[in-house]
């Protein structure tokens, strides 16, 4: 996504790990820590605003997940750090100045947290 821009349920939107993904990967007959970079693309993304549109698209909002992300299949014994494989991915600090249907909206550069354990709770609205 380009600077300034709100994040929408889009195949070309997507949220990237910025550092390594560490997950517990087979090697032989050992189990070791291996770090991988992770990506998950919010054209398949729940929990978005079905009203609320950007060119067209649903509006990815604090609320909103992607089912899955990518990157750490290997790392078929879970993260070290959170026990997270494949998992889903979401946006967790938005700047918290531009709501719709009462989330905040996510936009590019919003931190966010990939490869998560579960979906997480919903959260709560303004």
């Amino acid at each position: 996504m380009s600077n300034n821009v709100s994040a929408r349920k889009d195949g070309s939107n997507y949220i990237a790990s910025t550092g390594p993904d560490v997950c517990k990967t087979p090697v032989g007959s050992s189990i070791v820590p291996v770090p991988y970079s992770s990506i998950a693309f919010l054209g398949s993304a729940a929990r978005v605003n079905k009203t609320v549109r950007h060119n067209g698209k649903p509006d990815f909002m604090l609320n909103s997940r992607t089912p899955n992300s990518m990157g750490t299949e290997p790392g078929v014994k879970k993260g070290v750090a959170k026990s997270g494989y494949l998992g889903p991915a979401a946006v967790k600090v938005t700047t918290g100045s531009v709501f719709s249907k009462k989330w905040a909206t996510a936009s590019h550069k919003d931190k966010a947290t990939i490869n998560m354990a579960s979906k997480g709770p919903t959260e709560k609205k303004r």
